[in-house]
């Protein structure tokens, strides 16, 4: 895990960048819609849709369920062999279609999960590109790609704030731990006790980390993706090699074209450009 450990600082580092330099706030499409209209949103992306993108949701079609009893703000997903995405409302509105194409790239991208991070890599550093860029594609397929970042910089921003929170947590009760062991009468007697304890504060910052980066480093490579891709036979071949990932491993797929997050350049520039005013 050393790998993901060596990355706590550049999360920490944005998430500092994010409470600082809050974002704008996300408005919701509120217009009240039709269940048939959300459910054939997708249609707008068909073009960027590789066969393999197609087989997939062919094989595990997405059932669509609005209930008020469903007791959370925005959609709730339900994975599985009959993936379901349900919704607080009766009426559905227009802000549902968006989270709808979201939630197609959950479904392609977990037909070939990426495996977990090692001491050497984090393979599913990018596990929700897909999500982020079939959305992205649908917004920009009406000219509304502006609204694509203030909803998704809201959600960073409160992982951020929490973050923030666990990282300093940690470094503080490490410090405070070695400090008492340089005044303990029994020394390196309860180095038993001293490693359960350091390694349960390490197993919790390494948990809180790889909550963050997966959703940061994401959001910062579909960044680099608009910026790069304008082609659309360009994008759905990207795609389909992000569906397909035969070495579950998107981290490396990506780095491998160049695109890569340390520091996450993509990420605070994107959040300078949607500063709250």
């Amino acid at each position: 895990m050393s790998r993901l450990y060596g990355r706590s600082l550049d999360v920490y580092s944005v998430s500092k960048y994010l409470v600082d330099n809050k974002p704008e706030k996300h408005k919701k499409e509120k217009d009240k819609t039709s269940w048939e209209e959300v459910t054939e949103c997708p249609s707008l992306i068909e073009d960027y849709l590789p066969s393999s993108a197609v087989k997939i949701i062919e094989n595990k079609p997405i059932r669509v369920v609005g209930s008020p009893f469903v007791v959370k703000e925005g959609s709730l997903f339900v994975e599985g062999e009959d993936p379901t995405l349900l919704f607080p409302r009766w009426t559905p509105i227009d802000e549902y279609k968006r989270e709808l194409v979201y939630f197609l790239g959950v479904v392609l991208a977990n037909e070939n999960s990426d495996k977990m991070p090692n001491d050497y890599s984090i393979p599913c550093e990018f596990s929700s590109v897909l999500s982020l860029l079939l959305e992205y594609l649908y917004l920009k397929e009406q000219g509304k790609e502006d609204s694509f970042s203030p909803k998704h910089l809201k959600e960073l921003l409160y992982n951020a704030k929490k973050y923030i929170l666990s990282y300093n947590n940690y470094h503080k009760n490490l410090l405070n731990k070695r400090a008492e062991e340089m005044f303990t009468d029994s020394g390196y007697q309860d180095l038993g006790e001293i490693d359960s304890y350091y390694d349960r504060q390490e197993k919790d910052i390494l948990k809180a980390t790889l909550q963050c980066l997966v959703p940061y480093s994401s959001m910062d490579a579909t960044l680099q993706i608009m910026e790069r891709y304008k082609d659309k036979a360009e994008i759905k071949e990207l795609i389909d090699m992000l569906v397909q990932n035969p070495n579950n491993d998107r981290q490396k797929t990506l780095n491998d074209l160049g695109i890569e997050t340390y520091g996450y350049n993509s990420l605070k520039k994107e959040i300078d450009r949607k500063r709250g005013r």
